[in-house]
């Protein structure tokens, strides 16, 4: 729930000096930047993909496997919605090459853990048991990207007119959670760790770890940036959408 600001005179909080040097607020494409973020990418891509076919060299029926081709998507897909976020609905936010590389670097840890710690079923067809398992995490990741694509694409279509320059986003999506780009991203990790299906235990860091960012980091930093950027409207928002990232639960 929203909390107000301390003021102590003309002194700025802890929280404003954290809004006002935001780096990802800054409008500025950062084009070298992102050139690297983005061959970085798809070098994790490569890998991850790499590493999935070399599990099915031994076998020829799990490369034929509904869990092999679901987890070779996932990776697919989760890249390519982080280019169309990064370069199209957030081209104008500022990208720093240490941002573009740590994102990477967990981005290398996630594909080496979904890909070499995955138990690919070599039983076709796979029992019944097995392939709930793979419905269930692709139901989690397709509701998840569909969190996170649709809410960044809705607000930045919205963001588009001139007319809502200076104005807050609170529509669709958002009106029912503060961040809920956010809790996408924790349900992608969630599902895609669920499809590696026996390693489902040891893959969990990838959400836990992300979800543990977004509290403890990006979630403060961006309520501090808003609240700084958007005053009055900002405090209405959170007084009508009181969750920060999952409703009727925090």
């Amino acid at each position: 729930m929203y909390q107000p600001l301390s003021r102590r005179g003309n002194k700025p909080s802890s929280e404003d000096v954290i809004a006002n040097a935001h780096p990802n607020r800054a409008h500025d494409p950062s084009i070298a930047n992102r050139v690297v973020f983005t061959v970085l990418m798809g070098l994790n891509l490569w890998y991850y993909l790499h590493n999935l076919g070399s599990q099915c060299e031994s076998t020829t029926s799990s490369s034929t496997s509904l869990q092999y081709h679901l987890l070779r998507w996932c990776g697919i897909i989760y890249i390519l919605r982080v280019f169309v976020s990064m370069n199209i609905f957030l081209f104008q936010r500022a990208m720093l090459m240490k941002a573009a590389i740590l994102v990477n670097i967990f981005f290398l840890l996630v594909f080496t853990s979904y890909s070499k710690l995955s138990v690919i079923s070599t039983d076709t067809p796979e029992s019944p048991l097995r392939q709930a398992s793979h419905y269930l995490g692709l139901f989690f990741y397709v509701i998840g990207s569909v969190l996170n694509t649709f809410s960044e694409g809705h607000r930045w279509v919205w963001k588009m007119d001139a007319a809502h320059t200076g104005k807050i986003f609170t529509l669709g999506l958002w009106s029912h959670s503060r961040h809920v780009n956010y809790l996408g991203d924790i349900l992608v990790f969630f599902g895609w760790a669920l499809l590696t299906h026996s390693q489902f235990e040891i893959n969990l860091w990838a959400p836990l770890f992300v979800l543990h960012g977004f509290l403890t980091k990006y979630i403060p930093e961006n309520e501090a940036y808003l609240q700084s950027r958007y005053g009055e409207q900002f405090r209405q928002y959170c007084q009508s959408t009181k969750w920060l990232l999952l409703p009727f639960v925090y």
